[in-house]
């Protein structure tokens, strides 16, 4: 018969127990004392979270199209093949050019579908903001959001323009869509992009938010509209 050889156990130290990690080779110890320490998962560095976090919006169908669009622009010979009328591209064009007539009521329609939702699992009470529990939002942040967009942040930058207004091109136009462009409710791609990566909780939250900012537009707008003419006419 084959004997089987014996095996001697290693002797145990005085102080206790021995450890098993010294079976193993110095470079084995470290990593599984840097697994121990992290729970078994390797801890991502911040400037890898961050590019991870810039990819995943660069991703996005809505971030992408305005990204390429920003490029052909810039491009003069790319902007004048893709949408001259004499050449092959203005039948490929056409049908995109038909698409997006139906943008704006599709966004619409999107945001109406995320704040439906939300007030079928709202109490009537908890519209402007309450439980949070029960809304998501208290009403402390619900005030300070739409008073942020629709009467801080314009002043703010009401005062910037209104500060480098004697640097800018003698445009009356362009002082007025600078000053317009930040006083209107928030866009309401923000719902679509919110959807689109499945944070459906954040698209209802922001459709609430956006039927307030609506809501207190009725005063601010007009306000707006009569600061920015005073400073350019």
């Amino acid at each position: 018969t084959r004997s089987i050889p014996h095996q001697v156990p290693a002797p145990k130290s005085a102080d206790g127990p021995r450890d098993k990690s010294s079976d193993l080779i110095p470079g084995q110890f470290a990593s599984r004392r840097s697994n121990n320490s992290t729970g078994g998962k390797t801890k991502a560095s911040p400037l890898h979270m961050i590019c991870a976090a810039l990819r995943g919006a660069l991703l996005q169908p809505p971030i992408l199209a305005q990204v390429v669009s920003i490029i052909i622009g810039f491009i003069d010979p790319v902007r004048e093949f893709i949408f001259a009328r004499d050449t092959f591209m203005a039948s490929v064009m056409e049908a995109p050019r038909l698409f997006s007539m139906s943008l704006v009521p599709l966004v619409s329609v999107m945001l109406g579908a995320s704040l439906g939702f939300k007030l079928l699992k709202t109490k009537r009470k908890d519209l402007f903001g309450g439980n949070i529990h029960a809304v998501g939002i208290s009403r402390r942040t619900l005030v300070v959001m739409v008073l942020g967009r629709m009467v801080l942040m314009p002043a703010m930058y009401f005062v910037l323009i209104y500060l480098i207004e004697d640097y800018l091109p003698n445009d009356q136009l362009l002082v007025l869509v600078l000053i317009f462009e930040n006083v209107v409710p928030s866009a309401n791609m923000s719902v679509i992009i919110s959807t689109q990566v499945g944070q459906l909780d954040a698209a209802e939250l922001l459709s609430l938010g956006m039927v307030h900012q609506y809501l207190l537009g009725i005063i601010t707008l007009p306000l707006w509209c009569f600061a920015a003419l005073s400073v350019v006419l």
